[in-house]
């Protein structure tokens, strides 16, 4: 789709959305740090949620169904936008807040102690990508597939995960 396009469907002249966004990566970054800010607001807002293991699963309900609703922002999300610096820097912010909710989970002993927030965050978008292929036919199919996630994730008698986040790795591509 074109800015063209766009500016047409909000019903805006194109000079107008050129302004505010001078490429179609500007537009895109700015309508991915609606959705980081709105994935962030819900961390935290679940950050005290009595129940750790539920306000986990909550976040990340909320997180792929999100995904699942801007499917087709979803479709041309890519490298370009994940490379500007804003979309970065709200990645990393959204990482840290779902550290949050996975450390009281972890304390709580209800998760698997090698995972991170940066695990979480990188599971929704694969959670929607599996599903995705058959959205139109199966729009709620997500659901089964984060179910499973969640049971993976949790705290059992299982084998150390074969790679572990290094602290200064975050999960936005580098240039």
């Amino acid at each position: 789709m074109t800015i063209a396009e766009i500016a047409l469907r909000a019903g805006i002249a194109k000079g107008t959305v050129f302004r505010h966004f001078p490429t179609k990566e500007d537009l895109i970054g700015a309508i991915m740090g609606e959705i980081i800010d709105d994935l962030v607001r819900t961390a935290v807002g679940l950050s005290t949620a009595p129940d750790p293991a539920a306000a986990l699963r909550d976040f990340m309900t909320h997180g792929v169904e999100s995904l699942a609703g801007n499917r087709g922002l979803c479709e041309v999300v890519g490298r370009p936008s994940l490379q500007q610096a804003s979309v970065r820097a709200g990645i990393d912010h959204l990482c840290g807040a779902v550290d949050a909710l996975v450390d009281r989970a972890r304390h709580a002993g209800v998760i698997r102690t090698e995972i991170t927030g940066a695990d979480i965050v990188l599971l929704l978008a694969g959670v929607h990508q599996t599903a995705a292929p058959v959205a139109h036919a199966e729009p709620r199919l997500w659901r089964r597939y984060l179910a499973l996630v969640f049971d993976g994730i949790q705290a059992r008698d299982a084998e150390l995960l074969p790679y572990s986040w290094s602290d200064s790795i975050s999960p936005t591509p580098s240039s």
